[in-house]
């Protein structure tokens, strides 16, 4: 199963080539994003209020099963900062909560945003 980042869905939305490409190229895989993932592809969406943004926004993630942050969630990302402290680094939030959301539901990440993921205990697809 796939996890589409948010950069991969807002290139999507853009009409972006390569993006495109990958998405012919892994749509014969179940799907999903988190409703971290969710929530900044909508808030992009509010925040241009532009109406057709907000339509197609939702029409992507509706479209995509969207996996909660939840317990089991909670636990894969306390064990991922603490190995990213370990480390001397911390993931942002937003980024951690996404990369265990992934985790827990043994997704692949399809992200260009390497470098936050990389480290996660997670396999990374890029375009």
């Amino acid at each position: 199963m796939k996890c589409l980042d948010s950069d991969f869905l807002i290139d999507i939305l853009a009409g972006k080539e390569e993006a495109e490409r990958k998405m012919l190229e892994i749509e014969i895989e179940r799907l999903a994003t988190t409703a971290i993932n969710v929530f900044e592809i909508l808030f992009g969406a509010e925040y241009s209020r532009n109406k057709k943004n907000i339509k197609e926004a939702l029409r992507i993630v509706g479209g995509l099963d969207v996996f909660a942050f939840d317990q089991e969630a909670a636990e894969e990302a306390s064990k991922i900062q603490v190995q990213c402290i370990r480390r001397g680094t911390r993931l942002p939030i937003r980024d951690l909560f996404i990369a265990s959301v992934a985790k827990a539901h043994e997704c692949v990440v399809v992200t260009r945003n390497v470098n936050h993921f990389r480290g996660c205990g997670l396999e990374i697809e890029t375009w």
